[in-house]
């Protein structure tokens, strides 16, 4: 059973996002091998990331 770090409703960041934007999980795509990609929006705007891209708290680092 795939085992999913982020769930769909859950605002999660971009860990390399300069201006930290909260984004929302929207979907999950399945990958070969490569495990899951989370689907991101962010006003009209999706993405998909890999798990090790996105956090649950802001990167005030990245702000600066």
């Amino acid at each position: 059973m795939l085992e999913l770090e982020w769930t769909l409703g859950e605002f999660v960041y971009l860990k390399t996002d300069h201006e930290q934007h909260p984004r929302i999980v929207t979907g999950v795509r399945l990958t070969v091998g490569m495990g899951p990609m989370y689907v991101l929006s962010c006003g009209e705007r999706e993405t998909s990331h890999f798990s090790c891209e996105i956090s649950s708290t802001r990167n005030l680092q990245a702000v600066e």
